[in-house]
């Protein structure tokens, strides 16, 4: 015999004057509650938080009845109307966040106060899985609002609030535990990874992501055999890598021979041919951009890193190829070329003017990659 067990909200106490109409409000069909609510802005965050906290405890449940007794089960249709209300607390806050549609700053900022006080961001990053698409972009949206504000610094009033934002996640490392975990869900890996980009872009919170492992753990994803996962977390490690340059670089400096030895698995693997080419793209733009100017004269002092790219200057695709090209100038033109980097490019020099000579007539187009080739080839020519 089946036992069915019901949760309802779990509500915390009100003022006696506003209890009637809370029960009104949340009597109501979701859609209507977002027009109707006329509470005041803590009270617009504390029913998101409630909403979040109803389903996660209704989760809880459904889970630990389940766990105890195969017979026990929790109503669905608690959960859908917990996710239902959720979704519609989620488009108030929305309304109030956004600048742009009318929301004064100092309103914002009240409301962002309160969804901090109240753990909302981490109870929404909790609840991502139970969403359905929109509602998650809802949750999405309103945790990349408070990330937005968090690199505000028009007024002292908007810097405070930033610092607020920031302190909240750092404070929190299982927030950010649980977003890189989620890159690997199939269901929220796309909203968590977008969640992921947004913290890169803040400096402060950058540095929590590659104290947390971030980067091994999106390089490993990007092998994923689910190709959206895969594509998703190389373009986030993308994000993780360049949004914050100097923080990156210092990074990159501490873990230099760990990074390089598991990137290159992306420049060794042929079946893998989309991430084989991001990979090299991504590369040159480092060790081309001037903020990694420590990180390009290491990589390009090390021998075995040279071979990698002179293999790859005859892969069988024409792409990857050229792509490879602009790994491989970053070696020839270093004027501090070490010994064994000299000697394996005079060993190897004839068969590489050959090589590159009929690079010339592949991308005629271009007078840039043109002028790099005619550049590298006299370099070649007078060892």
């Amino acid at each position: 015999m089946d036992v069915v067990v019901s949760f309802g909200f779990l509500w915390a106490p009100w003022p006696t004057n506003q209890q009637q109409h809370r029960k009104q409000y949340f009597q109501q069909p979701p859609a209507e509650q977002v027009k109707e609510w006329s509470g005041g802005l803590e009270d617009v965050a504390l029913a998101l938080s409630e909403s979040a906290d109803a389903l996660l405890a209704v989760l809880a449940a459904q889970m630990g009845a389940e766990h105890c007794h195969p017979n026990i089960k929790v109503h669905i249709g608690d959960t859908q109307e917990c996710s239902a209300r959720l979704e519609a607390s989620m488009l108030r806050v929305l309304e109030l966040l956004d600048v742009s549609k009318g929301s004064e700053q100092h309103a914002v900022r009240e409301v962002v106060q309160s969804l901090l006080n109240l753990d909302v961001p981490s109870k929404l990053v909790s609840s991502l899985p139970t969403l359905d698409f929109e509602a998650r972009k809802s949750a999405a949206r309103i945790f990349c609002l408070l990330l937005r504000m968090a690199a505000r610094r028009d007024s002292p009033g908007d810097k405070r609030c930033g610092l607020k934002v920031v302190n909240y996640i750092r404070q929190r490392r299982d927030l950010i535990e649980a977003l890189l975990d989620g890159c690997a869900d199939p269901e929220v890996f796309f909203h968590c990874a977008e969640l992921v980009q947004s913290c890169a872009r803040c400096g402060e919170l950058a540095r929590e992501l590659f104290a947390s492992r971030a980067v091994p753990r999106l390089l490993e994803l990007a092998q994923h055999q689910n190709f959206d996962i895969s594509s998703e977390a190389f373009g986030t490690l993308r994000q993780v890598l360049l949004a914050q340059k100097d923080v990156a670089a210092e990074y990159l400096q501490a873990e230099f021979q760990t990074f390089f030895s598991q990137y290159h698995e992306f420049l060794r693997q042929d079946e893998a041919y989309t991430l084989l080419r991001q990979a090299l793209h991504l590369l040159s733009e480092i060790l081309l951009d001037r903020s990694f100017s420590a990180i390009m004269s290491r990589y390009v002092a090390v021998d075995g890193f040279l071979q990698i790219h002179m293999n790859l200057l005859r892969n069988d695709s024409v792409p990857v190829q050229l792509n490879a090209f602009h790994v491989f100038k970053i070696f020839v033109a270093n004027p501090n070329r070490p010994r064994r980097v000299e000697q394996i490019l005079c060993k190897n020099r004839d068969r590489l003017v050959r090589l590159l000579t009929s690079f010339a007539s592949k991308q005629t187009d271009d007078a840039a990659f043109s002028g790099d080739i005619q550049a590298v080839l006299e370099i070649l020519e007078a060892m």
